[in-house]
């Protein structure tokens, strides 16, 4: 799908000057027309891949597409291979669930995909930005392998002086990151891609029953407009949803009235990609930190 977008160039400038009078004397400047970021006393790797993705989902949305938050596979069932985009607030599982091989299942994009009017889908990244913390060969076989490879870049990780990492070492922080390209794994081809088959929505709260739920196509454009989570270790508790029966009342009092304006447009464009391309949309429940739906087995 690179036709979409031609020959778009994204700038990212780091500079070691301070930005006095900003948090900590630090700054992120954006420019949109430019198609410029700025970036003022940070040392944050993950602004290398954000600055370009942050463009890109302005060009997506100026061209009349939505770009969500997903992973991307191809899931090998009794009525062909069907495409799933798992769509999930940051550490929610949404790595994890892209990830795994049940079914024979492929990984094709881990964080981002442009979702057309027409249908159909683009990719974002040949690589993975992955958390490490809790990662282990025995529950995430293919992340752990890549990610033990001389080529990936780890950050925030443990180490010891003999160079052996502990992904379980949350001294420091627990939002530990390591980058991988799809070339250290077994992956699906971005361009082998027609339509997406279903949506998954992940969320980390502990009281939706049953553990995976049929959608309607305005539940799901509500449960994406939300973020259903109860917060995580990259977001914190600000990207949850409200824990305590009167705030959740509280924000379903709240007026939003769709299209009105110019920042609901994507929640219009949500709702109206669903219906038109006969979506099929699930929620899934998870209590259990970094095993998001990742065992069991059927046709999609």
């Amino acid at each position: 799908m690179v036709e979409r977008f031609g020959a778009l160039v994204a700038r990212i400038e780091g500079r070691l000057k301070v930005a006095p009078g900003y948090p900590e004397d630090r700054l992120i400047a954006v420019n949109l027309d430019l198609y410029v970021t700025r970036v003022f006393n940070s040392d944050y790797f993950g602004e290398s891949k954000k600055g370009g993705l942050r463009m890109w989902n302005h060009l997506v949305f100026e061209r009349g597409g939505l770009a969500l938050h997903a992973g991307c596979k191809m899931i090998p069932t009794s009525a062909g291979v069907k495409t799933g985009l798992i769509v999930g607030l940051s550490g929610t599982g949404k790595t994890t669930t892209t990830f795994t091989r049940q079914n024979g299942s492929l990984p094709v994009q881990d964080d981002f995909v442009a979702w057309w009017p027409d249908g159909s889908i683009s990719a974002t990244e040949a690589g993975c930005f992955a958390k490490t913390f809790a990662l282990n060969p025995k529950d995430e076989p293919t992340i752990h392998g890549a990610v033990t490879k001389p080529g990936a870049y780890l950050e925030n990780v443990s180490m010891d002086d003999h160079g052996v990492v502990d992904f379980f070492d949350e001294s420091y922080t627990k939002n530990g990151r390591a980058v991988f390209s799809f070339k250290d794994i077994e992956a699906a081809e971005a361009s082998s891609i027609q339509q997406a088959d279903f949506l998954l929505v992940l969320n980390r709260n502990e009281n939706v029953i049953p553990a995976v739920a049929r959608l309607e196509g305005p539940q799901a454009a509500a449960f994406f407009m939300l973020g259903e989570t109860t917060g995580t270790a990259a977001g914190g508790n600000l990207e949850g949803f409200p824990k305590r029966r009167r705030d959740v009342l509280r924000a379903r009092h709240q007026v939003v009235v769709l299209g009105d304006r110019q920042r609901d447009a994507g929640d219009v464009r949500f709702l109206e990609r669903v219906g038109a391309d006969e979506l099929a949309p699930h929620l899934a429940g998870d209590a259990d930190n970094r095993r998001a739906v990742q065992h069991g087995r059927g046709d999609a």
